[in-house]
């Protein structure tokens, strides 16, 4: 039988502490206290079923007050073992290099205001458009001098139909469940704007 290494003491007199290491035992599966605590549990209820009407309500409390404790120390007990702390496990941590994230800022609520432009009108005029339209007005200031608000019948000539439907203020505000635009305009209006 091979013995695991067991926690030092933590002093006189201290009992053993919650989900210390034991030596395993020999033919006993992981699930074989659950089984035990299922057949106390089957034992108690055939008991309390037998006794007077007046004393089984008392009965299954303590019953269930008693299997609550024994099913919670052996969670704890578990847990202890996963949860512990040594200094090995934070030298681990240290030694460890944190996990690199590759998602760029700001793409995960692109890619919300895409879906919801693609689910409702609503969503390309609260979400896509606005973002399109700061997007437009920039490259439009900066590669061909045209000022979005005040000349936009010279940003539509710049920025062609399929662009300018995305960017233009809606003439009325859409109902909520109006359709909204199809992912296919919307990657064309992109394309559109990164070649202006």
């Amino acid at each position: 039988m091979k013995l695991e290494p067991v926690r030092p003491s933590r002093g006189p007199g201290a009992g053993p502490r919650l989900g210390a290491w034991r030596a395993p035992v020999e033919g006993h599966a992981p699930g074989t206290a659950w089984l035990v605590l299922g057949g106390l549990a089957i034992l108690a209820a055939l008991g309390i079923a037998a006794l007077p009407a007046d004393a089984q309500a008392p009965a299954s409390r303590l019953a269930i007050l008693a299997f609550s404790i024994l099913a919670a120390w052996r969670v704890l007990g578990r847990a202890a073992k996963v949860t512990a702390s040594s200094a090995e496990r934070f030298e681990d941590a240290l030694r460890t290099p944190p996990a690199t994230v590759f998602e760029i800022p700001g793409l995960r609520a692109i890619e919300t205001d895409v879906r919801m432009s693609t689910a409702s009108a609503f969503g390309v005029e609260m979400r896509l458009k606005p973002a399109l339209r700061d997007l437009a007005r920039w490259r439009l200031e900066r590669d061909h001098g045209v000022d979005l608000d005040r000349q936009p019948d010279a940003a539509r000539r710049v920025l062609g139909d399929a662009l300018w439907r995305l960017v233009a203020p809606a003439d009325a505000f859409p109902e909520f469940r109006a359709p909204g635009v199809a992912l296919g305009e919307v990657e064309a209006g992109v394309e559109r704007l990164e070649g202006i």
